[in-house]
């Protein structure tokens, strides 16, 4: 429950708040850097994801120094870091040693979020934002798959209507859609797909090492970035050296190469309005961070939730009114069945007669900085929420993973048909 001083009500408006803005702003930043042209003479949009996802990883290094300004200058968030070290022990979670195992979500956040951006480019925000509304189909996938949890009824419900929201807005971008003004719309969508399972792998792995090891995920956010910065600076290396079609403005550069870094940085800073977008999505990136993991603490990874969901809507207003994006009723109605079936699956909207326990089974354990992980990327969608179930064994167990698993691939089945169908 959240305070009701005064002082509490004032720090729980101003994080949600934050919270709303910086996460509509990660998205909206790296659309408006992709959007931008950068060469007068030569006009070209500014198409450099792996420069992108190096300034990602920066904003996430940037938490490790965050944490220990942190600890440094604030007593109280001292003394709750060191009540979480206590709890850790006591749950023989392990406290030491645990930096270098960030090495592996960070290698798949590489992945996702490289997909993410490069699918950007291909395609408009606001279609963008509600593909990516798919993503707890492929996260809920796995882990089922990988972490045995037992998702209730109303969850496989929601998520049907998730993947039947995702596939009115697929139908309708390429029904509505010029083949020859986006050339690269069905390999964006691709990429979009394939992204969904980078960013889900990388939060299984994530659970994975937060359920077994100590770490505030601010620290583990810094590890990430700091691993990410150096797996980048190996990709950029390669991708300045990997030809492609020049006359393809959306995916290569002037310089006929997957990515040109002198060309990136000169863009970047002979333009103060590119410049500016770089300036807020980092910002916005690591300011994220802090908000989710504050609103989880202390209002409940739902709200997080609501207010994550919230910015998908707040980005498509933003295209449709400053973008002026075209509206299309078949995307809105699209769109509206995504949001509710999302809402349905992360609990916020109650089906209670369809399941026969309102509960998630399986256990979820870790330390509290666990349960109040909260991260942030260029990926509007919430990441899995850690929840604090009881764990439940019975004979029924067996028979739901059983029945989750066949769902899930009914629901996977169907959203790779869709994908096929377009391409």
């Amino acid at each position: 429950m959240v305070e009701t001083s005064g002082s509490s009500k004032g720090f729980y408006v101003i994080i949600v708040v934050g919270m709303l803005v910086c996460g509509t702003l990660n998205t909206i930043s790296f659309k408006e850097q992709d959007d931008f042209v950068v060469d007068e003479s030569n006009p070209r949009p500014f198409y450099h994801p792996f420069v992108q996802t190096y300034m990602m990883f920066i904003a996430e290094f940037a938490c490790l120094a965050a944490f220990y300004i942190a600890q440094a200058a604030s007593p109280t968030f001292r003394k709750n870091h060191e009540l979480e070290l206590q709890d850790a022990i006591q749950q023989n979670l392990k406290t030491t040693g645990v930096w270098w195992k960030a090495a592996l979500p960070a290698l798949c956040d590489i992945g996702g979020t490289g997909l993410q951006l490069v699918a950007m480019n291909f395609m408009s925000q606001s279609v963008f934002v509600m593909l990516r509304g798919g993503s707890p189909v492929i996260i809920a996938i796995l882990t089922v798959i990988f972490l045995k949890r037992i998702l209730a009824r109303s969850q496989i419900f929601g998520l049907s209507l998730v993947v039947f929201g995702v596939t009115i807005v697929g139908v309708n971008t390429f029904i509505t859609t010029n083949s020859n003004d986006s050339p690269n719309l069905v390999a964006g969508v691709i990429c979009c797909f394939l992204s969904m399972f980078g960013s889900g792998i990388q939060a299984i792995v994530e659970e994975k090492i937060l359920r077994k090891n100590h770490i505030h995920p601010l620290k583990l956010v810094g590890f990430e970035g700091m691993f990410g910065l150096i797996y980048n600076t190996v990709l950029i290396a390669i991708a300045n050296q990997i030809p492609c079609d020049v006359n393809n403005a959306q995916a290569c550069n002037a310089n006929g190469k997957v990515e040109d870094i002198a060309s990136a940085v000169r863009g970047i800073f002979s333009h103060s309005g590119l410049l500016s977008w770089v300036i807020i999505a980092m910002v916005s990136l690591g300011l994220t961070n802090f908000f989710a993991m504050s609103v989880t603490k202390i209002a409940s990874a739902l709200t997080r939730a609501v207010l994550t969901i919230t910015t998908l809507v707040l980005i498509w207003v933003y295209n449709l009114t400053v973008n002026h994006d075209k509206f299309y009723p078949l995307q809105l109605v699209g769109f509206i069945i995504l949001i509710i079936g999302n809402l349905i699956y992360q609990k916020v909207l109650r089906i209670p007669g369809l399941d026969k326990r309102d509960s998630v089974k399986g256990s979820v354990l870790g330390s509290k900085a666990c349960r109040s992980f909260g991260r942030a990327s260029v990926d509007p969608v919430p990441r899995l929420l850690i929840e604090e179930d009881e764990e439940i064994i019975d004979n029924n167990t067996t028979i739901d993973l059983q029945f989750n698993l066949a769902s899930m691939t009914l629901n996977l089945i169907f959203f790779i048909f869709v994908i096929i169908l377009f391409s």
